[in-house]
């Protein structure tokens, strides 16, 4: 494995040099970007803004947005960019694919990669050109320096759900090892192919920048069982000796669990974080107690790559503000500092198909004020999906706030709440794989307080609950045709 040493001062800058690639000059970029006071933050933002904004309204779908909104068609300039945004609506998955491919793209390029999203809800299939690329690689570089303190070459093991086995690597064609399927793709005399480029890049990424190991997923199965096939998982880890760990967060809340029922740790980990999926901040606070090392929450998407991430010395992640810009919304309308709302998010380096002020489905809040870090940029807590807001007496309760009263009882390792009627739940909670169970009246009062209109509430335990189709695992589940929260 090559010096982390090597990597920043002779391979990353030689790779920039031989290729397109830059990568390493927007990773390094972003650091400085970060620090800069607020005027020369949002120049540059809008500046950004104004430029995807323009490309934009060449397709069908932001000619209509625009037209809707009675914004006049026209080029836009930076100072007014930020002012027009707010005027536009937020657009939707839906709105996207019924007019994806042509009505969506801006046209013009030979280097455009398709990624769809594969998530618990509908998917999107997004395209982005090789720019847009880089800047997602930057992205996960400034994830791990924010967690861990390094950038490159950092050990990691990663644990996806099922919805991730290809694009995790999981599924590689040809040999795993990077030199391997050189000589691989030079017996096939395929080395100057497309397919060899992609395959041999994608192993650099993983081996040499990131570092990768991944794991299977863990499938659910009955607490006795589950255990032994987590003491693998932990005999797998501690052999790997990761710095970074990153799963889907209820398979880290097990793996923790039965690190404090086992007394196995992994040696040297320094930060553990999600891949995907809700972490609670009870989840958040079990997982590092039981791992032993940090928490670095995360946020991304599939669609956009990484958006935001925690430093650890304030509540909240950073939100990479030169390539995104994040609204918090009520109605449609700005919500207030530190109030809950949906999610829209400006992607400001995807000019292959703009997507601007595109509601993901998530539900969170923005938290302003200084950060011990040095970063000046805003900050934000994800608090789950939108489709998991339950509507109570007490206002909107996120999939967090719901998890945080079953995760509080250590004995705990799963649940799904279920609304089957106004006032009326059914809930089913997991225990742990030492044997220990939920106490489900302390639960079901936590619960009932929390919502503060429950008419009816039957609750039992059980060994394990199923995930969703995707591979992963939804907390709580509102009756269907409610009517929308937020």
């Amino acid at each position: 494995m090559l010096p982390t040493g090597l990597l920043r001062g002779f391979v990353f800058p030689a790779a920039e040099l031989l290729t397109r690639t830059r990568f390493w000059t927007y990773f390094r970029e972003s650091l400085r970007f970060e620090r800069w006071d607020d005027s020369r933050r949002h120049a540059l933002a809008d500046a950004r803004l104004a430029e995807v904004w323009n490309l934009a309204t060449r397709t069908a779908l932001h000619q209509q947005r625009l037209e809707r909104a009675g914004i006049l068609p026209g080029p836009v300039k930076p100072a007014d960019a930020r002012e027009l945004l707010g005027r536009l609506p937020p657009v939707t998955k839906a709105g996207f694919r019924a007019h994806f491919p042509d009505g969506v793209t801006t046209g013009g390029a030979d280097d455009w990669r398709f990624q769809s999203t594969a998530g618990t809800t509908d998917r999107m299939t997004v395209i982005a050109d090789f720019r847009k690329r880089d800047y997602a690689r930057s992205g996960e570089l400034r994830a791990l320096h924010a967690a861990v303190g390094r950038e490159a070459g950092v050990a990691t093991v990663e644990i996806p759900p099922n919805a991730c086995n290809v694009v995790c690597g999981i599924a590689e064609t040809g040999p795993r090892s990077l030199f391997g399927y050189l000589w691989y793709s030079v017996r096939r005399h395929s080395l100057f192919g497309r397919e060899a480029a992609t395959e041999l890049r994608g192993r650099f990424e993983r081996q040499m920048v990131f570092r990768l190991d991944t794991l299977p997923p863990i499938d659910p199965a009955p607490p006795a069982v589950l255990a032994e096939v987590l003491d693998r998982y932990l005999a797998d880890i501690v052999r790997l000796r990761p710095l970074h760990l990153r799963g889907f967060p209820v398979y880290l809340l097990w793996l923790a669990d039965r690190c404090a029922d086992t007394g196995v740790r992994p040696a040297g980990l320094k930060a553990a974080g999600p891949y995907g999926g809700l972490t609670s901040p009870v989840m958040a606070r079990r997982i590092a107690a039981g791992l032993g090392c940090g928490y670095a929450q995360k946020y991304g998407t599939s669609e956009l790559g990484v958006v935001a991430a925690a430093c650890g010395r304030s509540p909240g992640m950073h939100v990479f503000e030169d390539v995104f810009r994040v609204e918090v919304l009520r109605r449609g309308q700005p919500a207030g500092p530190g109030e809950l709302g949906r999610l829209a998010v400006t992607d400001l380096v995807n000019t292959a198909m703009p997507l601007i002020r595109y509601e993901v489905g998530d539900v969170g809040r923005l938290l302003a004020g200084e950060c011990p870090c040095g970063r000046r940029t805003a900050r934000l807590e994800v608090l789950g999906r939108a489709q998991e807001l339950l509507d109570s007496p007490r206002g909107p309760l996120t999939a967090a706030d719901v998890a945080d009263t079953v995760f509080c009882d250590p004995a705990a390792a799963n649940v799904r709440v279920e609304e089957v009627g106004p006032g009326n739940f059914e809930a089913t909670l997991v225990g742990r794989t030492s044997g220990a169970t939920p106490d489900l009246d302390a639960w079901r009062t936590r619960f009932e307080v929390l919502h503060g209109g429950v008419k009816r509430l039957r609750v039992k335990c059980a060994p394990f609950v199923q995930p969703e189709t995707s591979g992963k695992y939804r907390f709580v589940h509102p009756r269907a045709g409610a009517a929308e929260v937020l």
